[in-house]
């Protein structure tokens, strides 16, 4: 005969407090009683245990999404189309190797400051990125800022 989950905690109870238990076998017996509230809150309400076996199975936690399609964060998903734009427009982080200023504030950068540079274009601060998404591609010099000193 199964005994109800009510019963294997109160048996569990039993044990933990009983003085003829020896130190590991109340600790274990208190971890189970544990284990079993975590896993069957409604444990702590004896009221609500109609139907509560060893079989029910605890609810899935909250974080847990089921039923729906998963989805990239928001700020993941800002991040990868960053990086392919930065991509499909030849863009690329560096780290300063000369001193020289930022085409989008006009600030000086330092050498091994971070930068995003494009070949053709020039460098920016990396915290000026957000430039480069209204920069007009089409118009850009094909030889860099030479075509345009020159």
């Amino acid at each position: 005969m199964k005994t109800s989950v009510y019963e294997r905690v109160m048996s569990l109870v039993r044990h933990a407090l009983s003085a003829t238990a020896n130190e590991n076998e109340a600790h274990n017996a208190a971890m189970l009683v544990c284990r079993a509230i975590q896993r069957h809150p409604c444990l702590l309400n004896p009221e609500s245990l109609d139907g509560v076996s060893d079989a029910t199975e605890p609810e899935a936690p909250a974080y847990v999404r089921t039923g729906s399609t998963s989805e990239i964060h928001p700020r993941v998903k800002a991040n990868l189309e960053w990086e392919t734009f930065k991509g499909d427009h030849g863009i690329e982080g560096r780290r300063a190797v000369h001193p020289g200023l930022c085409i989008a504030c006009g600030k000086p950068y330092g050498v091994d400051e971070h930068l995003l540079q494009q070949g053709h274009v020039g460098a920016t601060h990396e915290g000026c990125g957000g430039w480069w998404r209204d920069f007009d591609f089409a118009r850009a010099p094909e030889q860099g800022l030479v075509d345009v000193l020159v």
